[in-house]
């Protein structure tokens, strides 16, 4: 899947921030020149002058610094097939006024490097812009990059000679473009396609499953114990994803696997429908703010989409 150079990963602690070892910090200390520092006389004795590292960048230093190594990013897009992944790379090179100031080239470049790729974590992970998080903020204009390349793509690709552009037989390139922008639109609250693929697929094998237990135990259901009958609702679906469904949708609470068999008003579509809500919430999702109908018409719809896909040629 597609991917940014920046990192998502969590907030790293504060001790793990800078994430430089001693050694590290030992060897990028040792490359400056030393500077002596004098202790305080105490009484009639003095200490000697101790040889101390180097004393931390100033303020103005700092700021100088992040002036000079500014400027526009490069940007690249990397396919790796080997990966099967999709890098958007963003290259800061350094400027040429930094060449002249070693020192400062040594801060970031030198042996203590890691501790520059922890703090641009930190402040990757925690700022904000605008209203948003700076990740989420990258994340959707990202999405915005990806989906226009697709777009440009599709177009190149029905721009090839040899393709008619207008036909009885196929569709044209107008339309494949037009059907693209409806079907590939980037709005809010929309339902992930990958969770909308996996409900698809839920809901067809559970709904196989239950309403094959419901025929093959509605007539002795009532008359089993209720480990026996745990057992053979567990040999068709997990047990747990029965009763977490059950208990959503039962209008008692904590409701018997007896239940399921009893209630003429439940049917075996809306068993799987509670069954996958459940799950939806078990997973972080929020079936009140996607509902189970919209991953369900997205999922099938996108699974339509892929069966039709032809598959490549063997070279």
């Amino acid at each position: 899947m597609p991917r940014a150079c920046s990192s998502t990963a969590s907030p790293p602690a504060e001790s793990e921030r800078l994430n430089t070892s001693k050694g590290e910090w030992l060897s990028f200390l040792q490359s400056f020149p030393y500077s002596e520092t004098k202790m305080k006389k105490k009484g009639r004795r003095s200490k000697r002058a101790i040889r101390r590292f180097p004393r931390l960048l100033e303020g103005t230093e700092a700021a100088a610094l992040e002036k000079l190594l500014w400027n526009k990013p490069e940007f690249q897009a990397r396919v790796q097939p080997d990966k099967y992944t999709i890098d958007f790379v963003f290259s800061l090179r350094y400027s040429q006024p930094l060449q002249r100031y070693r020192s400062l080239r040594h801060i970031i470049f030198g042996p203590a490097f890691k501790s520059w790729e922890g703090s641009f974590r930190s402040a990757y992970s925690h700022l904000r812009y605008g209203d948003k998080a700076l990740d989420q903020s990258m994340a959707n204009n990202l999405h915005r990059l990806f989906n226009q390349g697709v777009r440009l793509w599709l177009q190149a690709a029905w721009s090839l000679k040899g393709i008619r552009k207008t036909s009885n037989e196929k569709p044209s390139r107008r339309t494949e473009l037009a059907t693209f922008d409806k079907e590939a639109p980037i709005k809010s609250n929309q339902p992930d396609p990958r969770i909308a693929i996996w409900t698809a697929n839920k809901q067809r094998q559970w709904l196989t499953a239950v309403r094959g237990i419901r025929q093959r135990l509605k007539s002795r259901a009532q008359c089993m114990q209720p480990a026996e009958l745990r057992r053979e609702i567990e040999r068709m679906v997990p047990y747990k994803k029965f009763s977490a469904g059950l208990e959503k949708i039962a209008p008692e609470k904590h409701p018997t696997p007896q239940a399921f068999f009893t209630a003429t008003w439940l049917s075996a579509k809306s068993m799987v429908d509670a069954m996958l809500a459940a799950e939806l919430e078990r997973k972080g999702f929020d079936p009140k703010r996607i509902s189970v109908k919209t991953y369900l018409k997205e999922g099938k719809k996108l699974l339509t989409a892929l069966s039709a896909l032809p598959q490549p040629h063997r070279w």
